[in-house]
């Protein structure tokens, strides 16, 4: 099954205060507004032979509503407290910012607020920076100007095992902040993460 955003709606926005746990199986996110899938609030979430493409169009969080942000163009996770968030078999292709909002590009799978996450045997191809936004950095003669991303494909501040994944043609630039960069990012918080 397809669920299409047509660049104008948020796909799948799951808020879980009851804690039960989602299991999403063989769908399709495209073309979402903000983020592919947005969960907040407990219960386990479980991702399976899924396809996340071409989602993220703006970078203001209040184009997609409660729970919607800038990173985690594909996925988002936050304020899940107690999850355990799985994903496995999928692809990630082309989830980048293509209006010129403020913000940065962000990544493909965002983990945060959750108790620990495993992305296994994924695909991560062409996410995170606009081909081109216009309209914005013209002084500093950056099409994106000082805009800036920490992971263009995972980005995590959880403990997270990442296995047997594959990443290409991701990318994020690095301006104003010496700290930014590479395909996966671990923040404060996710001590203890392996990737293999």
């Amino acid at each position: 099954s397809v669920i299409d955003g047509i660049s104008k709606y948020q796909t799948l926005v799951v808020k879980n205060p009851t804690a039960a746990p989602l299991v999403v199986d063989r769908m399709a996110f495209v073309r979402s507004v903000m983020n592919g899938l947005c969960k907040t609030g407990a219960g386990n979430l479980t991702i399976e032979s899924c396809l996340f493409m071409t989602n993220g169009l703006r970078a203001s969080s209040s184009a997609g509503g409660t729970g919607s942000g800038t990173d985690g163009k594909g996925i988002r996770v936050s304020s899940a407290s107690g999850a355990t968030v799985t994903v496995r078999d999928s692809i990630f292709r082309a989830n980048r910012q293509t209006a010129s909002d403020a913000g940065g590009p962000g990544a493909a799978l965002m983990l945060s607020g959750c108790t620990k996450a495993v992305v296994e045997n994924c695909g991560f191809f062409g996410n995170s920076l606009p081909l081109l936004v216009s309209g914005t950095g013209a002084t500093s003669g950056n099409p994106l100007g000082d805009i800036f991303t920490t992971g263009s494909a995972i980005y995590s501040s959880v403990p997270t095992t990442v296995a047997g994944c594959r990443f290409s043609g991701n990318i994020c630039i690095v301006r104003s902040y010496s700290i930014s960069g590479g395909a996966i990012w671990f923040a404060a918080g996710s001590t203890g993460s392996v990737v293999s």
